[in-house]
């Protein structure tokens, strides 16, 4: 706990070209109630300092630190899948992974884009189907515009992001808790079966905030995996970035100003 009170973050045994941050922390409830704090009071958003800090810092993560965690996410909270522009393939995507994380978290399911007029309703009943808590947003473009109108409603304490092939969503239990515990604001995993390899030399920070504009879908149409990151920040990353020049510089520069913490999940960080 620093001396004004806020808690600090924590220390952790696998890291590359970490610099210190500095946070602080809230927790908010949404208007369904209790998307802010979990059920079992456990969960919390930890909020940056509201000046600029220009201090982004993050670790390279393992998986083999996961794998001798020996257990599951011990925590109930609320995730948001994110979904700008969905395609055909979205509804049984999210299906999958209602089905593999069924009783870890409370999930609920936002898309939103331009033509929402003519999927929405079949990828309505499709979560429906699920008994997943939805909503449809229809906005006047789909890219930056979509994902930002699509986070601004999200509820749970964490969101995520997918794009192409799913990740092993076996792991992103575990790496949540990781992430959480140790003061991350967002995690980056690989699709399932390809995680990176990354030399001694490679600085987290900067590593980690590029793939985190790309699985936000700012940059570069290749990006592969998924992003999970706390609601606060999704929501301070993407406000009116449908209105900016540049939506990945705007990104990136954020992320730096609110002092974020990113990890990522690769190989080769010993």
């Amino acid at each position: 706990m620093s001396a004004d009170g806020r808690p600090g973050r924590r220390s952790h045994p696998v890291r590359c070209g970490r610099v210190a941050a500095t946070a602080g922390s809230a927790t908010t409830d949404d208007e369904d109630g209790g998307a802010g704090g979990s059920e079992g009071g456990n969960v919390s958003e930890d909020e940056p300092n509201t000046e600029a800090s220009d201090q982004l810092s993050g670790w390279f993560l393992d998986p083999t630190a996961l794998a001798e965690q020996g257990r599951r996410a011990e925590i109930v909270t609320g995730l948001t899948v994110l979904a700008p522009a969905p395609d055909s393939s979205t509804a049984a995507t999210v299906a999958t992974i209602a089905r593999t994380l069924d009783g870890v978290f409370r999930l609920d399911v936002v898309a939103a884009g331009a033509s929402a007029d003519t999927w929405g309703q079949d990828l309505a009943a499709g979560f429906d189907e699920l008994g997943l808590r939805h909503r449809i947003v229809t906005t006047d473009a789909d890219g930056p515009t979509a994902l930002a109108a699509a986070a601004s409603v999200a509820s749970g304490e964490f969101a995520l992001i997918l794009r192409g092939e799913l990740p092993d969503l076996e792991q992103l239990v575990p790496g949540l808790l990781r992430v959480w515990i140790d003061g991350g604001d967002a995690l980056v995993l690989p699709v399932s079966g390809s995680v990176p390899e990354v030399g001694p030399s490679a600085v987290a920070p900067e590593v980690v905030s590029g793939h985190v504009v790309e699985l936000l879908g700012l940059r570069s149409d290749g990006a592969r995996g998924a992003l999970v990151i706390r609601r606060w920040l999704v929501q301070r990353l993407t406000e009116g970035l449908g209105e900016v020049d540049d939506p990945a510089a705007a990104v990136l520069d954020r992320l730096h100003r609110v002092g974020a913490t990113l990890v990522e999940l690769v190989t080769g960080t010993g």
